[in-house]
This record gives structure tokens, C-alpha cells and sequence, in this order.
């Protein structure tokens, strides 16, 4: 299972409870350290796992269900370890890296067993009564360069399927355009200001190869200037498009297979598989 698919099974649920061990809890807080900052994932994995252990029915008793200080801890603990080694190509691999975070027991080297284990402890966050527990560095060093605060997004996360898939379908529309041209040649070239319009087209193409290959960094903007220029360009296109289909099918059908691969691309764009590749890559994700 990959880490989309097993953030996707933890957020719906889907995860079978013999599967959610403690390497399972751990692998969310690093999925969710890698995309947000730290309170903003706190707050996801707090209510995460309130909400998985309510659909698995885990009973919340005093010695089980979900435990506030265990959760701050080893959200910290995967914190300092991210920051101070940077990730990993997946989760498993930053944990088989990172062995003593898979050790159950390693709260204890902070916190005395009845400190721990206290009621107050379940229901809130507790500070460690042995040791303070360890912080990041304040400032990156080499051991620190390939963190998720100085990569971008698209470094630190695995390209989602939805992602891939809008890729394909708009590098797919913009490579009908050749087609297109080629059976429109005679009547274009029969038009007045032939120079001017391929200058036009000249500059749209290389503007869109040039978004869609921005699509790889992560940016927000990219998705919503396709979206906009997607909208702006609705009424024109469908206007083209049924004179095309006038003019000849063979046209037509290749304009509305454009159209159609287009406001598909977008559409998994803006899907909930894509949210997390379109953060703000040029700001830092975990301060």
C-alpha cells in the first residue's frame, strides 16, 4: 500500500483496525507533517483518530481509546526527526530509517510511567516529568537542507494518481491542436492577419506547455488559471466548435474531444485526490 492509499483508508476509514498499528499512526503524522505545518497536522491526526476509532468502534475507556499526550509526543518526535533528517521517497522508508520512533517505548525515556498513563494525560496534553522532549534545530545545516521547510511540496510528496492523470489528459488536448491545424490549414491560410494569428497561437501554446509543466512544483495558481482561462474561454470555444462542426465533423469532433480532455484535466485538478500537491511550495511547510 502506498502512502496516498494509506492516508486515503485512514481518512475514510477504510483502514481494517488489525492494520492500524502504531508504524500505521506513525505513517500519518509523517504524511500529514510533509503537507502541512505542525499545529494544522496536530489538529488533522487529533481528529483523524477521534474519527477512525469511532467508525472502528474503539471504545474510549481510561486505559484505551484515544490518548491526547501520546498524540502530541510522537507527533513531536516525528517533527524533530523530519526536521533535523529531512523525508524520505515514502513513509516506510523515512521509518526504517528512523528505528527509534518504532519502539513503543520511547515516550518513556520523558515521562515516568504513572505521569504517562494518568487520566490528565489522556484527556490533555501533560508536559514530560523525566527529560524535555526534543526540538528541532533552529536553523537548517547540511544534515537539514532537504527538509520539507527548504524543498518544495512536489520534492517531499509522491505525485497523486489524480494529479498524473490531469497531466496526461491536458499534454493529450494540446497535442490535438496539431491535428486541428493541419485539416483547418486551407482555411486559415486563406484568412486576413495570418502572421498575427500564429503569433497568438504561438505565445498560447508555449504559455500552456509551460503551466502544465508547472504542475509539477505544486503551485495553487496553476490549477486556478486554468480554471479561469477555462471559463473565459467557454463561450468562444463552443461557438468554434459548432461552427467546426459545419465546416467539417473530422474538426468538430477533434474540438469537442479537446474540450472534453480539457475540462476533465481540470476537474482532477480541483478532485480531493490533488488538494494536498497544491499547497504554497514557496513557503515553508512545517514552522
Amino acid at each position: 500500500m502506498n502512502d496516498e492509499e494509506h492516508l486515503r483508508r485512514f481518512e475514510d476509514h477504510s483502514l481494517p483496525k488489525e492494520e492500524w498499528t502504531h508504524r500505521a499512526h506513525l505513517k500519518v503524522a509523517y504524511l500529514y507533517l510533509i503537507r502541512f505545518s505542525q499545529p494544522e497536522a496536530l489538529e488533522r491526526l487529533r481528529v483523524g483518530i477521534q474519527a477512525y476509532n469511532a467508525a472502528q468502534g474503539i471504545q474510549d475507556t481510561p486505559t484505551g481509546g484515544y490518548h491526547e499526550t501520546m498524540t502530541q509526543v510522537w507527533l513531536q518526535l516525528v517533527y524533530t526527526a523530519l526536521r533535523q533528517f529531512g523525508p524520505a521517497d515514502t513513509a516506510d522508508a523515512f521509518f526504517d530509517a528512523q528505528t527509534q520512533l518504532c519502539d513503543k517505548r520511547t515516550p518513556l525515556l520523558f515521562y515516568s510511567r504513572n505521569r504517562l498513563m494518568s487520566p490528565e494525560a489522556k484527556h490533555s496534553f501533560v508536559a514530560p516529568d523525566l527529560v524535555p522532549l526534543p526540538r528541532p534545530p533552529a536553523h537548517s545545516s547540511p544534515a537539514t537542507a532537504n527538509t520539507p521547510t527548504t524543498r518544495s511540496r512536489s520534492a517531499s510528496l509522491p505525485r497523486p494518481p489524480s494529479v498524473s492523470n490531469a497531466i496526461h489528459l491536458l499534454w493529450l488536448s494540446l497535442a490535438l491542436t496539431i491535428p486541428n491545424l493541419w485539416i483547418n490549414w486551407p482555411q486559415i491560410r486563406s484568412t486576413a492577419h495570418l502572421e498575427f494569428g500564429f503569433l497568438i497561437l504561438f505565445v498560447t501554446l508555449v504559455f500552456t506547455i509551460w503551466l502544465i509543466t508547472m504542475i509539477d512544483e505544486g503551485y495553487h495558481w496553476v490549477r486556478v488559471t486554468f480554471l479561469v482561462l477555462l471559463v473565459i474561454g467557454l463561450p468562444d470555444g463552443l461557438m468554434d466548435m459548432i461552427k467546426c462542426f459545419g465546416d467539417s465533423f473530422i474538426s468538430g469532433m477533434l474540438n469537442l474531444t479537446q474540450a472534453v480532455l480539457h475540462v476533465t484535466g481540470v476537474a482532477l485538478l480541483f478532485s480531493a485526490g490533488s488538494r494536498p500537491w497544491f499547497g504554497r511550495s514557496e513557503t515553508p511547510q512545517m514552522e
